[in-house]
């Protein structure tokens, strides 16, 4: 019974402490390939320990299934701790007694396995388990709960031996899938999920502040002009490069060195710094990284920044990624002081574009929010926020939507999403446009009532386009963060 004291053990770990996917994945191969057939001479213990596979490949499949939502938004910095090349070969999972032999494991493969009710008896088998949440009970407690659940199902024979065969087989087919979608999401990132590293790495350094060779220079220079605050600029450039930040940045040719803009030499360099021989290619390979915004500020394109950390993450220590973030708030603090010299430089400022669509949410969500009094039950107030944000921020439609919402167009485009709302049931389902176009009135009262109404009906009746698409693929995710009083928070 030595194969059950070890796996009970392993079962109180699993429902008491966190360990990565990687771990859990690595530990599951291990308890199956460890398993001693012999020790398990009755047949229910051989169930049992089938059972306990197959709850551990449930919770396995839904942390990857978590994972593989949150890699569609963001990626992560390591590039996912787990050992894609062992997981995905098929081999790893056919040297044990559960998967009996590699002809098996490939001729279920080639089964149709929909005509199986393994799924249905996945889910009825975790209905004998107790709940996750119930994690913090105590241990043995716990332990016991689950002993008790797997005896139950053995004992009373709920499941049958095929059924057990093919959830078994689903499990690790589905977990294979799963794992072979991260793997390429973890390869080929999207543009826009490189800005997230950054932010991310910004977020975990916000005890770093702008560096205090700039705070002195301030201090010593309270008259300064703008052709010195681009000299504070440049110097703040090279102390980043003499770091060697981009000592894994390779792309640059001879070419590029000699026929770069930024220069940077002893007269904007404080007396005494020494110069090596290096940084004309490291202005080189910086340059392939900004953006010039008039002829005072020089800007990161932080896409481009967050790929060149990406890829080489495991490489870069944590003086580089301190040096990067001083770096960025530095240059910050010195557009600021541009911006207050000259006001027009004010919008290329790093939280200009935030405070504009910022503006635009509440003056939307305060025109929308006169059709509170038609939501249907069960979405909250917070919801028309919820929605507007995510409209104006997601990496497809914020284009289309601050366009539209910033111009001319603006009370026709708010016309459409209500018209979309009510297409996805938002309101309630007695709610008619007219009703609509009457609340909406109150804030657009410069529109005829009927004029809204009609532009209410258009969008209504054509049920398409980019808007309506965005809102039907986009909406559970936000009826659920909406109604989640801690979104955003936790």
């Amino acid at each position: 019974m030595h194969c059950l004291m070890v796996f009970h053990a392993l079962l109180k770990k699993l429902y008491c402490m966190e360990w990565s996917i990687n771990e859990s994945i690595k530990g599951l191969h291990d308890v199956i390939s460890a398993r001693d057939y012999n020790d398990l001479s009755e047949p229910i213990y051989d169930r049992l320990f089938q059972i306990g596979i197959i709850l551990r490949l449930s919770i396995i499949n839904d942390e990857l299934e978590k994972l593989n939502k949150e890699l569609d938004s963001s990626i992560i910095l390591e590039g996912v701790s787990i050992d894609f090349d062992t997981y995905l070969n098929k081999h790893y999972w056919f040297d044990n007694f559960v998967f009996k032999d590699e002809d098996q494991f490939y001729s279920t493969f080639g089964v149709d396995l929909k005509k199986y009710n393994y799924l249905p008896t996945i889910n009825k088998m975790m209905d004998y388990f107790p709940k996750r949440e119930n994690e913090e009970q105590n241990n043995l407690n716990a332990l016991d709960t689950v002993k008790q659940s797997f005896y139950h199902i053995c004992e009373r024979n709920l499941i049958d031996s095929d059924d057990m065969r093919y959830a078994l087989f689903f499990g690790v087919t589905l977990m294979m899938k799963q794992l072979q979608e991260i793997k390429s999401k973890v390869n080929n990132p999207q543009p826009h999920q490189y800005i997230k590293v950054w932010n991310d790495i910004l977020d975990d350094n916000k005890y770093i502040e702008v560096g205090q060779h700039y705070f002195e220079w301030k201090d010593e220079n309270e008259d300064y002009r703008l052709i010195e605050l681009k000299s504070q600029q440049l110097f703040t450039i090279f102390l980043l490069l003499d770091s060697g930040f981009f000592r894994f940045y390779t792309s640059v040719t001879g070419s590029e060195v000699r026929n770069r803009k930024l220069i940077i030499d002893d007269d904007v360099l404080p007396i005494g710094t020494k110069i090596p021989d290096s940084l004309p290619t490291e202005c080189a390979k910086f340059e392939k990284f900004i953006e010039w915004k008039d002829e005072y500020i020089i800007s990161i394109n932080y896409e481009k920044l967050g790929k060149y950390i990406y890829k080489n993450y495991n490489k870069l220590s944590i003086d580089d990624i301190e040096n990067v973030v001083l770096f960025d708030k530095t240059m910050d603090a010195i557009h600021e002081d541009m911006a207050r010299l000259k006001p027009a430089l004010s919008r290329y400022l790093k939280n200009y574009e935030e405070n504009m669509v910022s503006e635009l949410v509440n003056s939307c969500v305060t025109i929308l929010a006169t059709c509170n009094k038609h939501l249907a039950e069960g979405i909250n107030e917070s919801f028309l926020r919820t929605y507007i944000e995510k409209l104006l921020y997601d990496n497809e439609m914020k284009d289309e939507a601050r366009t539209k919402l910033s111009n001319s167009s603006k009370k026709t485009f708010i016309c459409n999403i209500v018209a979309v709302l009510r297409n996805m049931r938002i309101f309630k389902v007695g709610v008619d446009n007219k009703d609509l176009a009457h609340s909406l009135h109150e804030k657009i009262n410069d529109v005829l009532e009927s004029t809204l109404e009609k532009n209410i009906q258009r969008a209504y009746n054509a049920n398409k386009g980019s808007l309506y698409d965005w809102t039907l693929k986009n909406i559970d995710a936000i009826k659920q963060q909406s109604s989640n009083p801690f979104a955003g928070i936790i």
